[in-house]
């Protein structure tokens, strides 16, 4: 509806067909929806990528999770020579020692800076190890260890007395007569200390976690 009074100026008169178009409500333009496109990177930028990943993540697993072979036959029966075994490290870092954890720890000799050892944990910060014919007294208390491979020698397991200080520990292989340990080196500290044994992945038919 127009509301001007004026009269409107004279016009050539629209056709019809004119009118009747300029009469038709305006419809709104179409706009076009564009559909999200993936982008499909280069093969050689993907490759890049996907080797950086593995790489760290090897790299990453490995800081928190080292895998050591066992060479020796200190801890028969528990481990034989060429078992492959998992360390981890989380447990130093946010749990704690306990008795009979198997650990792998860097060797108390400096002359062999390089040397990893394992060796299951007998005493903790302030316990007294006492040998008294061939048997291990920890504070006073015979222990009860089913884990080793045959009784000790009185030449592998004199008559002797240790007292640990503070982040020092006793440590000893399960074949007494045939493992070199505190026994012989002392006390392992804390700082020397690698990380638990946790699962055994080789040979097959021995695969399984390490029971504490």
């Amino acid at each position: 509806m127009i509301e001007s009074t004026q009269q409107a100026p004279t016009e050539a008169p629209l056709s019809v067909e004119t009118e009747a178009i300029a009469q038709q409500p305006a419809t709104e333009p179409e706009v076009e929806v564009r559909r999200p496109r993936l982008r499909v990177p280069g093969f050689l930028g993907e490759l890049v990528r996907t080797v950086v990943f593995v790489v760290l993540a090897t790299a990453l697993f490995d800081l928190a999770i080292p895998r050591s072979v066992v060479e020796g036959s200190s801890m028969v029966p528990t481990f034989h020579d060429g078992d492959r075994l998992v360390i981890s490290r989380v447990h130093l870092l946010f749990g704690e020692i306990n008795y009979n954890d198997i650990v792998v720890f860097n060797s108390m000799n400096v002359n062999e800076p390089n040397t990893m050892i394992i060796k299951r944990i007998i005493g903790l910060p302030g316990d007294t190890i006492e040998f008294r014919q061939q048997h291990v007294y920890r504070n006073g208390e015979e222990l009860a260890e089913d884990y080793i491979n045959e009784e000790c020698t009185a030449f592998k397991c004199p008559d002797q007395m240790t007292t640990l200080g503070p982040e020092e520990y006793f440590v000893m292989g399960d074949n007494r007569n045939h493992s070199l340990d505190s026994r012989r080196y002392g006390a392992v500290t804390l700082d020397h200390m690698v990380g638990r044994v946790v699962l055994r992945y080789w040979p097959l038919d021995a695969i399984g976690p390490i029971d504490e």
